[in-house]
């Protein structure tokens, strides 16, 4: 099992060391014959935003930024809400209540429910804690009581929508379904070091990436997995399964400025410029669009060849 709170640093340091260990060889000109495909040239909208959620509510792409909460109609790919959260949300901070219009973020020391369909606040529940989160932390989802799961950057905890308070939940980093379960790697034994964790879109299969390199693969109905060995890890900030989970979508190239697609063994198939460092994506419930954000431009890219 990991040490608590390493995944994210384990992950980051291992992409710094492939990506400096690739861009010699490419410099050399030994994997000059290697380079991925280009992908298709991806929609560029000048909207800016911290953080994506394209899953979680279906018809709308959620974007966050500074003290807001964005909705993005991508039919149209206009915003049709901007909600202010009234304190700075927390990175990768929204959560979608299954089946409903109803959007929670953690927000300075609240969590803030926001009513998509409106478009506007409709409550908040004050912590009863004070807010010593890491850079790494995360709203991970709504577990089967309802309560708000964060990341800390060193542990899991559940916050209470009644009260604001917190309990532990768990140690190690994991994905939430939107039945509530908490997924994780711990399964994986002692020896595991999991270099990322994640669902597939339709949330069928449970990925766990290791530095072995190897994926395990986890089919969330019969719980059964199978280990596929690797070439490479795939260790990234952001890894995400296409549709049908023979490739995933990550964050690569110099200075993390490409959209990657890579099979599950880590060999690069197909990249596209974003012309600046992503700093999040997220794809949609179909596993055909990915949606990454620089910071000040939001890029959609198209991933339907990989599905």
């Amino acid at each position: 099992m990991n040490a608590p709170g390493t995944v994210r640093r384990r992950a980051r340091a291992l992409w710094i060391a492939a990506a400096t260990a690739v861009a010699q060889l490419v410099a050399a000109g030994v994997l000059a014959a290697q380079l991925p495909a280009t992908l298709p040239e991806p929609v560029v909208l000048d909207i800016a935003s911290a953080s994506i959620n394209a899953h979680g509510s279906p018809g709308r792409v959620l974007l966050q930024d500074e003290h807001a909460v964005q909705v993005l109609d991508p039919a149209s790919q206009r915003v049709t809400a901007s909600v202010d959260t009234g304190a700075p949300p927390l990175r990768h901070g929204v959560a979608v209540r299954g089946g409903t219009d109803e959007a929670l973020v953690l927000s300075g020391n609240a969590v803030v429910r926001i009513d998509l369909a409106a478009g506007a606040v409709a409550g908040s529940t004050p912590l009863g804690f004070a807010v010593e989160f890491d850079s790494y932390a995360e709203v991970l989802g709504l577990d089967a009581r309802g309560s708000l799961l964060v990341d800390t950057g060193e542990w899991v905890e559940a916050v209470s929508l009644d009260d604001g308070d917190k309990e532990f939940v768990a140690y190690q980093d994991g994905v939430v379904s939107s039945s509530g379960r908490l997924w994780q790697p711990a399964d994986g034994g002692p020896s595991l070091h999991s270099t990322g964790v994640v669902l597939s879109p339709d949330e069928e299969r449970f990925y766990v990436f290791t530095d072995e390199p190897s994926v395990i693969v986890v089919d969330t109905r019969t719980e059964d997995s199978e280990t596929l060995p690797g070439r490479r890890p795939i260790a990234s900030a952001v890894a995400l399964p296409t549709a049908d989970g023979s490739h995933v979508v990550t964050i690569g190239g110099p200075d993390s400025t490409q959209v990657l697609v890579r099979r599950l063994d880590g060999t690069d198939v197909a990249a596209v410029q974003a012309g600046a460092p992503i700093r999040d994506m997220d794809i949609t419930p179909d596993g055909s669009t990915v949606y990454a954000t620089t910071g000040d431009r939001l890029l959609l890219v198209d991933v339907r060849a990989y599905t």
